[in-house]
């Protein structure tokens, strides 16, 4: 399973949508420097980056600038990204469960037959 990235994909979207105080497309690092960010931070949110405060995304919405609706979406779009990242950790972590238990009864089926072949 692959890791979504709702949030970056619109804020990419919404981010190339805006336009700046010079009439010109909003840069990743024009977006950084008015929400107090560098242009890897803003490009690493793009990516996927799950590491983002709603305080963040509000001065986001204010930077671009968003209606409520589409910083709703945004804060929605996180939401969906780190249920999705929760859901493959706990897909994981009940595989290498389920992987520990297996060995667990290999090695006392080895005991067993160990004990029974000397017996």
């Amino acid at each position: 399973m692959e890791k979504s990235n709702y949030f970056g994909t619109l804020l990419r979207m919404y981010r190339e949508q805006a336009i700046d105080k010079n009439g010109n497309k909003m840069s990743r690092r024009m977006l950084g420097e008015i929400i107090g960010r560098s242009e890897p931070a803003i490009e690493k949110y793009e990516k996927g980056d799950r590491n983002i405060d709603p305080e963040l995304i509000w001065k986001i919405g204010k930077a671009l600038p968003l209606e409520k609706t589409q910083i709703d979406a945004l804060v929605e779009a996180l939401i969906a990204d780190n249920k999705h990242t929760i859901l493959l950790r706990f897909l994981e972590a009940k595989s290498q469960y389920e992987d520990s238990i297996k060995r667990e009864r290999e090695r006392e089926e080895k005991l067993a037959h160990g004990v029974r072949s000397t017996g």
